[in-house]
């Protein structure tokens, strides 16, 4: 069983689109910066998911100055003393370089190994020269008794760090326990705009570093060319997010399913290819052994 909470952030907005899609001036920070957006030697824009279907193997994503390119996740069970990371164990990521529109960048990608259900972890990234500060996370339980809970919330998008802060923290306050957080697409207004992501991640602070988080692709994730079609995924998408590969090969990261228990959860992407996802969600459908199924996608 389960619970959703629904957090709804409302803006009245109108968009012009003109024939020559977004202009670069979108997708460059604004003049007055209220948010410091550019990669350093430290780890930033640290991010809890699951790259396989696989509650008790999470993934973590984050993002250095290009200059850091050798980076670790370090772990440990979280036990009654201070010392617990004594015992921690080790694990090189995996590292891509990216070219934002106003830096390169470096983003590291690591899964755990299995860890045991029910358990308390804390986790850091880094090297020996610069890490993140120790990060508690609980392992679900293989059989769920009592109901559990899970966030969603719908498009961000505009006034990230200003406004839409107080959205995902006052969430976070009603259910610190959530299983994970479903956000449905629109995270940002433009989809190369690095300040933009850097707000998403401001305004969430260590939530999205402590939850497991689910994003849908929407349509302002998608670059549009002159014409101001959709051609692909932004640069900053696919190595910040990483998803089970149970999907159509052909959308990455961008649709997949992840089993909880009781619950699956079904993440479409309705910007391309929707006649073969529909195909493929009635294979998977009836296949389904779970009591609940959540299909979530932007359009």
């Amino acid at each position: 069983m389960f619970k959703i909470l629904f957090f709804f952030f409302t803006l009245l907005f109108f968009i012009v689109n003109s024939a020559n899609g977004q202009a670069r001036e979108k997708n460059v920070a604004p003049e007055h910066l209220q948010i410091e957006h550019k990669a350093s030697l430290r780890p930033d824009r640290i991010l809890l998911s699951y790259a396989q279907n696989n509650l008790f193997s999470p993934t973590v994503t984050w993002r250095t100055s290009a200059d850091e390119t050798l980076s670790f996740l370090q772990y440990a069970k979280v036990s009654d003393t201070v010392d617990f990371y004594k015992s921690k164990e080790a694990i090189r990521a995996q590292t891509t370089t990216v070219t934002a529109i106003d830096e390169m960048v470096c983003y590291h990608k690591a899964s755990f190994k299995t860890l045991i259900p029910g358990q308390q972890y804390a986790y850091r990234v880094g090297n020996n020269h610069h890490w993140s500060e120790w990060i508690q996370i609980r392992m679900p339980k293989i059989e769920e008794t009592e109901p559990y809970s899970f966030i969603y919330l719908g498009d961000a998008q505009n006034d990230l760090f200003p406004l839409w802060s107080r959205v995902v923290r006052q969430a976070y306050a009603k259910a610190p326990d959530a299983y994970f957080i479903l956000h449905a697409g629109d995270m940002i207004n433009h989809a190369q705009n690095n300040y933009e992501w850097g707000e998403w991640f401001k305004a969430a602070s260590f939530i999205f570093k402590m939850i497991p988080q689910f994003v849908v692709a929407g349509n302002h994730e998608y670059i549009k060319n002159t014409q101001g079609k959709k051609v692909g995924i932004s640069t900053l998408y696919d190595p910040q997010f990483n998803y089970p590969a149970n999907g159509l090969p052909n959308l990455g990261d961008t649709h997949y399913f992840m089993d909880y228990p009781d619950l699956k959860l079904i993440v479409l992407n309705s910007n391309e290819a929707i006649a073969p996802q529909a195909k493929w969600l009635d294979e998977i459908l009836q296949k389904n052994s779970k009591k609940w199924v959540v299909v979530s996608f932007h359009h």
